[in-house]
């Protein structure tokens, strides 16, 4: 899968997913301000984290099925972006 597809599919499911309070106190904790949080587009997750839309399953971290994410725990999502400034990865 290219990156520019990866790219829309994560903003999609990242569009999806919200921040819980706790995750975005923890993330003050560390020393990020509310505009750097909505900047890098962190998001909370739980394990095996079900989701609304469905997904292609060779896009990475998508379950069998595509409707639900293989984390094994549950946290927060960083999305990682290329120098183009494409979300490649999430972590």
């Amino acid at each position: 899968m290219f990156a520019v597809e990866r790219d829309r599919y994560y903003r999609q499911l990242l569009h999806e997913l919200t921040l819980h309070p706790d995750d975005r106190a923890d993330l003050h904790r560390r020393g990020f301000s509310d505009l750097e949080i909505e900047q890098v587009g962190f998001k909370s997750v739980e394990r095996y984290h079900p989701l609304q839309q469905r997904y292609p399953d060779l896009l990475p971290g998508i379950g069998k099925g595509g409707r639900q994410l293989t984390l094994t725990h549950a946290g927060y999502l960083c999305p990682v972006r290329n120098q183009e400034g494409l979300i490649v990865l999430k972590g």
